[in-house]
């Protein structure tokens, strides 16, 4: 799929949120109508500074994670007319931002998030481990 930008929003804890249309036609005159939501999260101690500090290194964080960790929530919407497309993509948009975009904000989100994934990939890779 084609990831057109259509926004960034600079949130309250310096992060982006970066929108995207990923919308395609399926039809002579329907759509899948999709919206991506993203905050590329790079890792650093920067991320730290307003949370708790983080019970694994930073180095441990980059080393799992590789750098960065990414934010994302698709939404879509099937066989929308192409008269109706822009608006629902509008009406997707707002509806996340305005029970989300608050949250985002926060200044400890980005680092929770981080060490949520880092939580993830751990937790898969132990329960593979020979002992």
């Amino acid at each position: 799929m084609k990831e057109k930008l259509i926004n960034v929003y600079k949130l309250d804890n310096n992060q982006d949120l970066e929108i995207y249309d990923l919308s395609r036609k399926i039809s002579e005159d329907g759509w899948v109508v999709i919206a991506l939501v993203r905050m590329p999260l790079e890792i650093t101690d920067a991320l730290f500074k307003d949370a708790a500090p983080p019970a694994v290194s930073i180095e441990e964080l980059q080393k799992v994670l590789g750098g960065r960790a990414t934010f994302e929530v698709k939404m879509e919407r099937n066989f929308i007319q192409d008269k109706n497309k822009d608006k629902e993509f509008n009406d997707l948009l707002g509806s996340f931002l305005k029970t989300n975009r608050a949250y985002l904000s926060k200044k400890t989100f980005p680092a929770k998030y981080v060490l949520k994934e880092y939580m993830k990939k751990t937790k898969n890779a132990h329960r593979f481990c020979i002992k």
